[in-house]
C-alpha cells in the first residue's frame, strides 16, 4: 500500500504565504495510492488523504492552511554544496535533477501543458530539518497530510527552521520501500510532477521515517522545496 500528496505555496505580496487549491486524484504503484495537488497562488487551503486508519484511497481534502506570519526569520545560510552530502541526499539531489534536465508532459501529452527542463536544484539543512519534523509528526500520528498536528503548514514549518522563503512546496509519500520508487511514481504524477519541474525551486530537504507494526504504512516521507527572499 502507498499514498502520496503534493503542494505549493506562494509568497503573498503583503510578505505572507498561503497553500493553493486543491486537485484530486488517484493512481496507483504497489496498492491503492491518493494524491491531491496544488496550484500556485495566495489563497488558504490544504489537502491529504485520510488520516489514521487510511487506505490509500482518496478522500476529501482537510482545509484551515493558515497565512505564514509577515515576520522574517534568521535568514538561511545552509547551503551544503552536493560534493559533501552523504548518499541519502545525493541520491535525492541526483535523481530530483535528472528530472528536471528534461521536458516532462506533467498533465499528458498536451503540448500546451509540457513543463520545459528547469535548472538543477540543491541540498539545504534547514529544508531537510522541516521535512524530517513533518515525516516524524505523520508516522506519529499515522497520517499522510500537508497539516501537522498542531495545524502548521509547510510554510510555517520552513519557516519555523529559519529559512525565509519566497515560494514554498511540499511532496509527502507513505508506503514507498525505496525513493527511487516514490521518485517514479512522483514524476508520473501531474500534481507531484508540477512541483518537481517548477523552476522556481532551487533548493530541497528530504526526509524518511520507517513506520512500527502499528502504522498504516512501512515508511513516511516528506520533501520540501523552496526558494529563499531576495534581498
Amino acid at each position: 500500500m502507498a499514498c502520496a500528496v503534493a503542494i505549493t505555496t506562494a509568497l503573498a505580496a503583503c510578505g505572507g504565504g498561503g497553500g493553493g487549491g486543491q486537485a484530486d486524484g488517484a493512481g496507483s504503484n504497489d496498492g491503492s495510492a491518493a494524491t491531491d495537488g496544488a496550484s500556485n497562488g495566495a489563497g488558504a487551503g490544504a489537502g491529504g488523504p485520510s488520516g489514521g486508519g487510511s487506505t490509500g484511497s482518496p478522500s476529501a481534502p482537510a482545509d484551515g492552511a493558515s497565512a505564514v506570519p509577515s515576520s522574517e526569520p534568521v535568514r538561511d545560510g545552509a547551503y551544503v554544496d552536493t560534493g559533501s552530502l552523504n548518499a541519502f541526499a545525493r541520491a535525492a539531489v541526483e535523481g530530483i535533477n535528472a528530472i528536471r534536465q528534461t521536458a516532462r508532459a506533467c498533465d499528458g501529452a498536451v503540448p500546451a501543458n509540457v513543463s520545459p527542463a528547469v535548472g538543477a536544484i540543491s541540498w539545504n539543512t534547514r529544508l531537510e530539518a522541516s521535512a524530517f519534523a513533518h515525516a516524524k509528526d505523520m508516522q506519529a500520528r499515522d497520517v499522510v497530510d500537508h497539516l501537522g498536528g498542531n495545524g502548521s503548514t509547510v510554510g510555517q514549518r520552513v519557516t519555523a527552521q529559519g529559512y525565509a522563503w519566497r515560494v514554498v512546496g511540499e511532496n509527502l509519500g507513505a508506503g514507498f520501500d525505496s525513493f527511487d520508487a516514490l521518485l517514479r511514481y512522483w514524476s508520473t504524477s501531474p500534481a507531484h510532477c508540477r512541483v518537481l519541474m517548477d523552476a522556481d525551486f532551487v533548493e530541497i530537504g528530504l526526509a524518511k521515517v520507517d513506520g512500527t507494526s502499528a502504522n498504516t504504512y512501512s515508511t513516511f516521507w516528506a520533501l520540501d522545496l523552496a526558494r529563499v527572499q531576495e534581498r
